[in-house]
């Protein structure tokens, strides 16, 4: 038997080819450079699974509104996926650590907004529902990260980069499917299709920065082998891996399991 292209015979049942068995029943979308987390997996490496957590943002009368309370009542939703990933990773002994990032830096970057107190009590928020599921997870927001290890430079050359080159970076297919994205993902009515195609471009600029932060991190060691967490069904992952820097970089590893 096949999983994810890995060959599966019972008597050769390593940790590795176990967890591939158990996440093929949690995704239906393929997992991207799985080969690296057999890897870890095999080797004993530790692993540092993250996914992003962001407040929600709203547009009426052409002003931005941050709502930075943690809805826990959408969250109870669709949480079971994840706590079923967890206890795979917890009975299989897997070493981990478990994360979430939230890209407060969007807010500043789309609409000139932020709150300190605002993005620190949503970082709590989320901290402490997670770690009610996951007693270890641990709660970043980007921006703090990006201060404390001297990287905020990287971020912003990234950033500029991507944003003034676009029109040559960006594959126009990607780009229009984001520009409509971002005409009605933050307001109930169309934006202006100007407006829109300037958040596709900073969305794009943004994405690449990210990465790219991430990247630097693990080389750092700050976080050991980053593998992204998304939602199962999920498949465009172009934004992570349209810009790469340096271009040799390896692909980021996803798992489509919450």
């Amino acid at each position: 038997m096949y999983v994810f292209g890995v060959l599966i015979q019972d008597k050769y049942m390593t940790k590795s080819k176990k967890f591939l068995l158990a996440i093929f029943k949690l995704q239906t979308t393929p997992p991207e450079n799985i080969e690296k987390i057999i890897s870890c997996i095999d080797t004993g490496q530790k692993i540092t699974f993250f996914s992003w957590k962001m407040f929600d943002i709203k547009i009426k009368d052409n002003i931005a509104f941050c709502d930075y309370n943690f809805d826990t009542e959408k969250a109870d939703k669709l949480i079971d996926k994840e706590k079923l990933f967890l206890k795979i990773l917890v009975d299989l002994e897997i070493d981990f650590d478990y994360l979430k990032i939230i890209p407060n830096e969007l807010s500043k970057y789309f609409f000139d907004k932020s709150s300190e107190i605002g993005e620190m009590k949503f970082a709590q928020q989320v901290n402490s529902y997670f770690r009610k599921i996951y007693s270890p997870t641990k709660t970043f927001l980007l921006i703090d990260l990006l201060d404390k290890y001297n990287i905020t430079s990287d971020y912003q050359s990234v950033f500029d980069y991507v944003y003034k080159n676009s029109d040559k970076l960006l594959d126009k297919q990607e780009m229009i499917r984001e520009i409509q994205f971002r005409s009605t993902y933050y307001s109930l009515k169309p934006l202006e299709i100007k407006t829109a195609q300037e958040l596709a471009k900073r969305a794009f600029a943004l994405f690449a920065a990210e990465t790219n932060c991430l990247f630097k991190l693990q080389k750092k060691n700050i976080f050991e082998n980053l593998v992204l967490l998304s939602k199962s069904g999920s498949t465009n992952s172009y934004k992570y891996e349209f810009f790469k820097y340096p271009k040799n970089r390896p692909i980021l590893p996803k798992l489509f399991v919450i």
